[in-house]
């Protein structure tokens, strides 16, 4: 079953009931996360804003938790009824995966969780996690968006969802009908919030935008539309309302109430520029819980360039929920699903 738009909240109640309904005796989550790190000599921690409250679940299902340490080994073999965690680097280690794989049959629920995190839908990761799929029929797949930022996005999460498969079977090709999707349609809105600029600013931003074209050679042509952004910022800072908090690509400004989407937490925000990629804006909105994207906009033709991506990004998430049947203004049967 696939969840959809879903906060942490609703996640957690689905997933009591189904244990309850289900009589299952062991739970294993994977739960996205952002940045960290598994080396030979040291271990960076990620930011764990996706994670699950397994203690929460554990209270209410009498299930035993198996406290989560970040790139620790998974238990050969565990008591009669377990909860446990893991994130996106660890579902390919060796220590993780053979260990699980030894013990997943059918009184196993698992659950992947905000875990579409690379396009690649033939990643290791993806690939790893789904042979446990195989070995149960207790699945449930929570994302917050359908897409990262193309319609071919979603068959991630169908692969989760059925282990595989449909594995090369594309959207146009695939029937919806074939699988359990219910949640929340949610979409971008976008507020823009003009900031007055002059002639001599549009002036330096087109002799801005001739330079980076000149000196582009061989490097990346999105490097011009990056820079660009960036560069424009500066011609917003005057706009910054001490009184509100902000966030911006990198740490620049300066300023006490500007922040980076690293460390974004959750509550309302105005963006001075958008994210270099498009998993860190979907990750901003998953974090914030912001339903709209309050923007300060020099409409400059780069503000208009991300703005446009905003609106395909919609256009596309559109179509996915409309082959869902998830439509707005309704959430589509969040109930626990039969097995």
């Amino acid at each position: 079953m696939i969840y959809l738009g879903l906060r942490n909240t609703e996640k957690q109640k689905i997933i009591i009931d189904y244990i309850r309904q289900n009589d299952i005796r062991h739970v294993v989550i994977f739960s996205g996360e952002i940045g960290g790190q598994i080396g030979k000599k040291s271990v960076r921690a990620p930011s764990r804003a996706f994670h699950l409250d397994i203690e929460e679940i554990g209270r209410n299902t009498e299930l035993e938790v198996i406290p989560y340490q970040y790139g620790a080994d998974a238990p050969n073999s565990v008591s009669d009824r377990t909860i446990e965690q893991f994130g996106w680097a660890e579902s390919i280690m060796y220590r993780v995966f053979y260990n699980l794989l030894g013990r997943i049959d059918n009184s196993y629920l698992i659950i992947y969780n905000e875990f579409m995190r690379n396009k690649n839908r033939s990643s290791l990761e993806y690939n790893c996690v789904a042979k446990y799929s195989t070995q149960t029929e207790h699945r449930l797949v929570f994302e917050y968006f359908p897409i990262i930022d193309e319609i071919e996005d979603f068959m991630i999460l169908a692969d989760l969802d059925s282990g595989q498969a449909y594995k090369g079977i594309g959207v146009n090709d695939f029937n919806f009908e074939n699988i359990k999707i219910s949640g929340n349609r949610r979409e971008i809105e976008v507020n823009e919030i003009k900031v007055p600029i002059i002639e001599k600013d549009k002036l330096a931003y087109r002799k801005k935008a001739l330079s980076l074209f000149d000196n582009l050679g061989n490097k990346d042509p999105d490097t011009v539309p990056r820079e660009l952004h960036i560069w424009s910022g500066k011609l917003k800072k005057s706009a910054i309302d001490p009184e509100q908090q902000y966030i911006a690509r990198n740490a620049r400004f300066k300023l006490p109430n500007v922040t980076t989407y690293k460390e974004v937490q959750f509550g309302d925000y105005v963006l001075i520029d958008f994210p270099a990629r498009q998993l860190e804006l979907n990750d901003y909105l998953r974090i914030t819980g912001n339903e709209q994207l309050n923007y300060l906009s020099s409409g400059l033709p780069i503000d208009k360039v991300y703005l446009q991506q905003v609106q395909e990004l919609r256009e596309r998430s559109d179509v996915i929920y409309g082959k869902a049947g998830i439509y707005a203004g309704e959430c589509k049967g969040s109930t626990v699903p039969a097995a």
